[in-house]
């Protein structure tokens, strides 16, 4: 049991060490990843992260649906849109 909580400690501590909201919120532009941008959000209730308030932070670093969007997840979309209207 000692070594699940010290694990789990482990792997906590340096996310909660990565971000704080004591330090001047980043806009979107600046931010690293779509982690922190939700960090920000839903940890420091910076509002001006979701500005169409559908819960998404950042949506040029996470993306419409709140994952990280990559030019190969688009590209692997419409290949299976094509598979699937043949």
């Amino acid at each position: 049991m000692k070594k699940l909580v010290l694990s789990i400690l482990f792997v906590i501590s340096p996310m909660a060490l990565a971000y704080s909201c004591n330090d001047p919120i980043p806009y979107c532009k600046e931010m690293q990843s779509c982690e922190q941008a939700k960090f920000y959000l839903n940890q420091c209730n910076a509002g001006r992260l979701d500005r169409d308030n559908d819960g998404i932070p950042c949506e040029n670093v996470c993306g419409k649906k709140g994952k990280s969007e990559k030019k190969d997840d688009k590209k692997s979309d419409k290949s299976k849109s094509k598979k699937t209207s043949n």
